[in-house]
């Protein structure tokens, strides 16, 4: 793990385990917070998965039966969703346009109304450097086969 994913280990546990032990709404907005910080620190979505279930299953390694277990997992997850949903939050932001695109002010068309089967990529996760290919997603996206339906049935 890297320094930033250790560090957030370290930081998840106490709020999970108290959570796990008084299942309340201070627990699920310490939940929601470290989400926000797993984004200010650019940790992806698979590395919050992960050091989640790293914790819970030494978590579990201390269960004595399996309706504890089933307890426990319950309520891990509903402490996982609220870490989770700053991520939902801000795909659903991305999905309707309302982030800008290309690290400028302006906002990008919803993914509705793009066109064409790579449409869906700004430029800032698909950089296009070779003016050949350039020509090949421009065409892509706006030539004939754009309004086609993706995938082909």
């Amino acid at each position: 793990m890297t320094g930033h994913v250790e560090a957030f280990a370290r930081d998840y546990t106490p709020p999970l385990l108290a959570y796990l032990a008084r299942s309340d709404e201070k627990g699920l907005s310490a939940a929601y917070e470290l989400g926000r910080r797993a984004m200010r620190l650019e940790l992806g979505l698979l590395n919050v998965v992960r050091v989640h279930h790293l914790v819970l299953l030494d978590v579990l390694d201390t269960v004595h039966d399996s309706q504890e277990a089933h307890e426990l997992v319950r309520k891990a997850s509903t402490f996982l969703l609220e870490v989770l949903a700053s991520f939902e939050m801000t795909q659903r932001a991305f999905m309707a346009g309302d982030v800008p695109t290309d690290g400028g002010a302006e906002r990008g068309p919803p993914v509705a109304e793009r066109r064409g089967p790579w449409a869906s990529l700004p430029a800032t996760i698909f950089p296009v450097r070779n003016s050949r290919l350039q020509n090949r997603v421009a065409w892509w996206t706006s030539g004939p086969l754009a309004s086609a339906q993706w995938p082909r049935k």
